[in-house]
């Protein structure tokens, strides 16, 4: 598996909510024992995206393959095919593809960010 190495924070005031953007997933993490809002101990899955005005995403989500896990949309948008539960995938199927998504923004103890949702 690639490692890629983004900026600590990104500047991604350019990046307008609602917008949609062609992104390429540039590294895919497991994170283990992280928190995620109140829990602690929680796997995540973590994916870094370029976008095509060269801002950088990152983007967290559960690890799971639950049919309401956010990676579902994700490996259907970059390979086309729907992800099989019971094989998972290999990195490589969707590392460096480009995939459409629209931005989102949240707030988070006071500092705005950028977050990539709707994936196609």
């Amino acid at each position: 598996m690639c490692k890629y190495i983004q900026p600590l924070v990104q500047n991604n005031s350019g990046l307008k909510k609602g917008s949609t953007v062609n992104s390429i997933i540039r590294d895919i993490r497991i994170i283990r024992n992280a928190k995620w809002g109140s829990k602690q101990g929680v796997t995540l899955l973590e994916l870094v995206f370029e976008t095509q005005c060269n801002h950088i995403v990152v983007k967290k989500i559960p690890y799971s393959f639950d049919d309401s896990n956010e990676i579902h949309k994700i490996y259907e948008a970059a390979t086309g095919k729907c992800l099989d539960v019971k094989r998972g995938f290999e990195v490589s199927e969707i590392l460096d593809k480009t995939v459409k998504a629209t931005v989102d923004k949240y707030l988070y103890r006071g500092y705005e960010g950028a977050t990539l949702v709707d994936f196609r």
